[in-house]
């Protein structure tokens, strides 16, 4: 690459010349990668403008009604994340700051366990239902700068970041201003997709969606393309950067986080990734007595390839991680 197209690394600090993973078919950006770190990330970024246009709204169909399934498993979801600080001797039984918490499942969970459950989203539609259904009493429609702002100095025990990092156009700037609102025995609850998450891509319930999602918007992008290349998950405007654990551990480094407790997970994780529930032999037989013979099929390999998939878990090459940190002093 030219000077001209060198780019800073916000995990390296350092100018790159980063590696072309995938090169965009329109105006979305290219997928590229830094050759020391391998932090994958769009480049040129979006606008500001066509990043709130995808965001305005987003979750609307999702906001039609309250999902007694989502509430659900956020429930379980969230014990398990308590288990984890209790674990970790991190539990403050105190407050809970949902950064990006969209409908509000979560925020509604934690109440449910004692927390002081606070709610920010920057989509009015999302920060509407949560008004309506969550019983929340503190939701903002806000930027998480502008809460920050807003919120004189406060500080907050638990922060739960959770798929929202990858959005940023700028990560350093969040984790600054997630900084500033933790407190000092604080912890943060950070998660994103895994760039090397080669189970998302061989799960019969998703290969279709990634594979679709990248040949409409890249070249190249075959599903051996895709293995080959880990774009994961970088699609503008939605998702900008695409992390591993030893790049996301080192970027809460630089802004003085300790990283306590690392955890890659597959899909279907209780506690984790909940929505695509795994297989069971409950499932197989509700499906065969049905006939839904093609659903049973897709169930089928599903439990087949669960073995497989917990072995990349093992090797770190399953589909999300979940970092536990604790803020150390500047």
């Amino acid at each position: 690459m030219s000077k001209q197209q060198q780019h800073f690394c916000i995990v390296c600090n350092q100018e790159i010349n980063p590696r072309l993973v995938m090169r965009s078919k329109n105006d979305n950006g290219d997928i590229m990668r830094c050759p020391h770190c391998r932090l994958t990330f769009v480049n040129p970024m979006p606008s500001e403008q066509a990043i709130q246009e995808y965001y305005n709204g987003l979750y609307r169909k999702e906001s039609l009604e309250f999902d007694l399934q989502k509430q659900k498993w956020a429930n379980t979801s969230l014990d398990g994340y308590i288990e984890e600080l209790k674990r970790l001797k991190k539990w403050l039984r105190q407050d809970f700051l949902d950064l990006g918490g969209v409908l509000g499942y979560y925020a509604k969970a934690a109440l449910t366990k004692g927390l002081k459950a606070i709610l920010v989203d920057i989509d009015p539609v999302s920060v509407e239902f949560a008004n309506k259904h969550q019983e929340l009493i503190e939701v903002y429609q806000a930027s998480i700068q502008e809460f920050s702002e807003i919120s004189s100095h406060k500080t907050y025990d638990w922060i739960f970041l959770r798929h929202n990092i990858e959005h940023f156009k700028n990560p350093d700037n969040l984790l600054d201003t997630v900084y500033s609102l933790l407190s000092e025995d604080g912890v943060l609850t950070i998660e994103t997709d895994n760039n090397a998450g080669v189970e998302i891509l061989l799960h019969p319930k998703t290969t279709r969606f990634y594979q679709s999602l990248y040949s409409k918007n890249y070249e190249g992008s075959s599903l051996i393309d895709l293995l080959l290349k880990l774009p994961l998950a970088v699609d503008p405007p939605r998702h900008l950067f695409g992390f591993r654990a030893d790049n996301l551990s080192q970027l809460l480094i630089n802004h003085s986080f300790e990283p306590v407790k690392t955890i890659h997970y597959c899909l279907g994780d209780a506690v984790y990734w909940p929505n695509i529930p795994n297989t069971t032999i409950y499932l197989l037989i509700e499906k065969l007595t049905d006939f839904k013979i093609m659903s049973f099929l897709l169930e089928l390999v599903c439990l087949i390839i669960f073995p497989f998939r917990k072995m990349l878990n093992r090797l770190q090459m399953s589909s999300g991680l979940c970092i536990y940190a604790t803020k150390k002093a500047r």
